[in-house]
């Protein structure tokens, strides 16, 4: 019998704490989100209406993923974090480049 490795539930949210999340947005946030998209309209920058704090996202590199603001999960789920730079600027020969749409494949 395989053992499984104990599930962490990452938390976070904004500043105000009115917009909360478990990696999924919970019941009852919604009312406290606002929508901003530009350009494709791919990617879905949520803030929070009252501190306005995008504490997550939906990336227009993997539309089927969330990014977090690290800064914005709760203390003590996470041990270790990998940060990799990502130019914005240049995005399209940026996402070929690293390959960051993997990043949220299993």
């Amino acid at each position: 019998m395989e053992s499984k490795e104990e599930l962490v539930i990452h938390s976070g949210g904004c500043h105000c704490k009115r917009v909360r999340w478990k990696f999924e947005l919970e019941e009852g946030s919604e009312q406290w989100l606002t929508l901003y998209t530009f350009e494709t309209h791919q990617a879905k920058h949520l803030f929070c209406k009252v501190c306005g704090i995008c504490s997550f996202y939906t990336p227009r590199s993997n539309t089927d993923g969330r990014a977090v603001t690290v800064r914005c999960v709760d203390p003590g789920t996470i041990e270790i974090l990998e940060i990799r730079t990502f130019d914005g600027q240049n995005w399209e020969e940026s996402y070929t480049k690293t390959n960051i749409a993997a990043m949220t494949k299993e």
